[in-house]
């Protein structure tokens, strides 16, 4: 039975080994505008800071951008971390692009970005 055992074992073993590591987009092939700070309106009807801005895809990148996420870091007038957030690009609506649409090198689009802030009466002055 152990013998049988450990054939299978190694078997699993070496399946579930990632043959290759791929790498990342690259981020150098991207450009985002500095983001504009604005209160709008979030999910649930509720009152929500967002950063939008628009994202472009270089010309020369080597394939389309099919999905991302982007995340911001807040900062308050003194600098100190006061929230963060995340989203991705955005049709012209603002509504989050289908997976199946593709940002196809030298195009750009908006982005929107939902902050969370540490406490209600924040007021963001910038984001990263």
């Amino acid at each position: 039975m152990l013998r049988r055992l450990v054939p299978l074992l190694l078997l699993l073993t070496l399946t579930g080994w990632p043959l290759a590591a791929q790498d990342p987009f690259p981020a150098d092939s991207l450009t985002l505008t500095e983001p504009e700070l604005a209160e709008g309106v979030g999910l649930f009807g509720q009152a929500q800071w967002m950063a939008a801005g628009t994202l472009t895809l270089a010309e020369n990148a080597t394939s389309a951008l099919t999905e991302g996420v982007l995340y911001a870091t807040v900062y308050d007038a003194e600098g100190e971390v006061v929230g963060e957030g995340f989203g991705g690009p955005v049709d012209a609506c603002g509504l989050a692009l289908r997976p199946d649409d593709a940002l196809q090198p030298g195009e750009e689009v908006p982005y929107r970005i939902m902050l969370d802030l540490d406490a209600d009466d924040i007021i963001p002055a910038s984001a990263e």
